[in-house]
């Protein structure tokens, strides 16, 4: 029983580095436009927070409230385990974000192969 309370406190460790890795990677509205892709408008509470506080705004704070909320709703960790990949298909499902714009060029040079190869 002892491993296991070990294992835990090094799984959060994980997940607290993984959290730090998450600030320095969005600010506070490129994390919730991530969020809202995936997941929709789960987090009400950190909106509302935003929105009041727009223009003069402390960052830990709300990168406080939104992990509160996605530890309430017991996402937090499915989240930092996937983020990246969340990230990634936001940027796909852009239609002039770089990722969208190759897997269309790649789906036209497949179907005219495709073509050249029936004839």
């Amino acid at each position: 029983m002892k491993h296991i309370k070990q294992f835990k406190v090094y799984e959060s460790v994980d997940f607290e580095k993984k959290w730090i890795d998450v600030q320095g990677e969005f600010d506070v509205f490129q994390l919730m436009e991530l969020i809202v892709f995936k997941y929709g408008h789960i987090l009400t509470d950190s909106e509302i927070e935003i929105s009041e506080y727009e223009d003069d705004y402390n960052p830990d704070h709300i990168y406080d409230s939104i992990r509160y909320e996605l530890e309430n709703l017991n996402i937090f960790n499915e989240f930092l385990t996937n983020y990246e990949q969340y990230s990634i298909e936001k940027d796909e499902a852009d239609p002039f974000h770089w990722r969208n714009r190759k897997k269309i060029q790649d789906a036209l040079h497949k179907g005219l192969d495709d073509l050249n190869n029936n004839q």
